[in-house]
């Protein structure tokens, strides 16, 4: 993890509590509205790895973890 000061910290977590929420709802109702919903599991957790990576990537590529 990129450790961040205060208050970031508490905005990270506030931020990935809402984060849970929205994949709870995702996971919830999503099924329900994706063509084909036999995809929709698949389709979700590659979403989830690409995004990570996107992110994980860009943090590393503008450095963002020493705060400049």
């Amino acid at each position: 993890m990129i450790p961040h000061d205060p208050p970031q910290n508490y905005v990270n977590g506030v931020w990935f509590f809402f984060d849970l929420i929205i994949v709870v709802q995702t996971l919830s109702f999503g099924k329900v509205a994706f063509e084909p919903a036999k995809l929709f599991y698949p389709a979700f957790f590659l979403g989830l790895i690409t995004s990570f990576g996107a992110i994980l990537a860009i943090t590393y590529e503008f450095k963002d973890w020493e705060g400049e």
